[in-house]
């Protein structure tokens, strides 16, 4: 076996040319059906995990609504074969008098997201994606909850206290969206770094970084000994500097359509999943929002 690799070697190189040919064409065309498998899987094979997903029907209309004084399209949307504008969302009146005469499917939901905001929890801000939906969304969906209860119909009551369900993403990560491009998102970021109170050691605008220290108050609280009068006087021990303790950071600000991105990495420049990164992203959000 160990021959025949060799002599294919010799062969492959005394034909530079076609062997350079052919390994290109192996390269495209598996990226080409990497591709190709990734777009069909997640638009026809992948299955939203839920009950029953194949169930699962959404209502869009199409033609003129002289009604519409503003709204924003939610999901994917064109025109039809009569060349009019399909749109995905309706407004909540209109979900009701479905619901009210609805006569041939089981239930109906409403939902669309909302955007950023800070939610508080045990004295802790975080950083959500908020995401609205009517009481029966858990419901219908078949879903539960780890802890606690899920929003029930009523809760879609005037009477009803706010309920909200909080849940994290699957890797644990977070990040900021700044309806900004790159060069005025970095600015505000650098700015909202400097109001916060951040060591900015140094910054790459060219890779999108600033290299900070910050110090977790809750961290720090655990971390610090007490030190009595003769460990102060204890002048020949060496101790290292509070700036070499204190971890770094690193703000990496991200341009895309039509914002921009901003996540907090560790040192070794991996997102950083632990609740000091959310509470860093936390401290940005209330001065960029």
């Amino acid at each position: 076996m160990l021959r025949d690799i060799r002599h294919a070697a010799r062969v492959l190189l005394q034909a530079k040319g076609w062997t350079t040919v052919v390994v290109i064409s192996l390269a495209l065309g598996i990226g080409a059906n990497t591709a190709l498998f990734s777009a069909i899987n997640g638009l026809l094979l992948k299955r939203i995990p839920v009950q029953d997903p194949d169930s699962l029907v959404r209502l869009r209309w199409s033609g003129k609504n002289d009604m519409v004084t503003s709204s924003s399209d939610y999901g994917f949307s064109a025109k039809d074969d009569a060349g009019r504008e399909v749109r995905t969302t309706f407004s909540y009146p209109m979900y009701k008098q479905f619901l009210a005469d609805n006569r041939t499917m089981t239930d109906l939901l409403a939902c669309a997201p909302f955007g950023r905001v800070s939610v508080v929890v045990d004295g802790q801000a975080e950083i959500a994606d908020a995401f609205l939906s009517t009481g029966n969304y858990y419901r219908v969906l078949g879903i539960n909850a780890s802890l606690g209860r899920t929003l029930v119909p009523e809760d879609d009551t005037p009477s009803a206290p706010p309920a909200a369900v909080i849940s994290r993403g699957s890797d644990g990560s977070g990040h900021l969206a700044i309806d900004d491009q790159f060069d005025r998102a970095w600015r505000r970021v650098g700015l909202a770094l400097d109001r916060v109170g951040f060591t900015v050691e140094d910054s790459d605008r060219s890779k999108g970084l600033y290299y900070v220290r910050y110090v977790d108050p809750q961290t720090d609280a655990a971390s610090k000994e007490p030190t009595g009068v003769l460990a102060k006087l204890a002048f020949w021990r060496s101790t290292p500097e509070a700036k070499d303790r204190t971890p770094q950071y690193r703000i990496a600000v991200k341009g895309g359509d039509p914002g921009s991105e901003v996540n907090v990495l560790n040192n070794d420049g991996q997102v950083e999943r632990t609740d000091t990164g959310y509470r860093i992203l936390s401290l940005l959000y209330e001065q960029l929002k």
